[in-house]
């Protein structure tokens, strides 16, 4: 990620998400270095909860990446297993993520 506004001003969280083996507990990865999300201590094992105060059981990855995308540097409220914070979009995406 690059943290200059993008063109278009979409952006997301500092980190990627992955699912267990399972299938069904979506985890924090790939944390950008220099990001907010870096910044408040994100790390690799922890498990998405909620976003937006909404409970992510169920959800589809194209609808967490969605809900965690936004206009550049708005901030996003993400709980997880270990912390509930608001973070910062503050890594540009290549292109808007369509709605899913």
């Amino acid at each position: 990620c690059h943290q200059d506004p993008p063109p278009l001003g979409e952006a997301t969280v500092g980190f990627s998400i992955q699912r267990d083996e399972g299938g069904v507990d979506v985890r924090v990865a790939n944390v950008t270095f220099g990001s907010n999300a870096q910044t408040l201590g994100f790390e690799g094992d922890e498990i998405l909860e909620r976003i937006d105060n909404k409970n992510i059981d169920g959800w589809e990855d194209e609808s967490i990446k969605f809900a965690l995308s936004g206009p550049f540097s708005t901030l996003v409220q993400i709980q997880t297993n270990k912390r509930t914070v608001p973070v910062s979009r503050d890594c540009a995406t290549a292109e808007p993520l369509p709605p899913p």
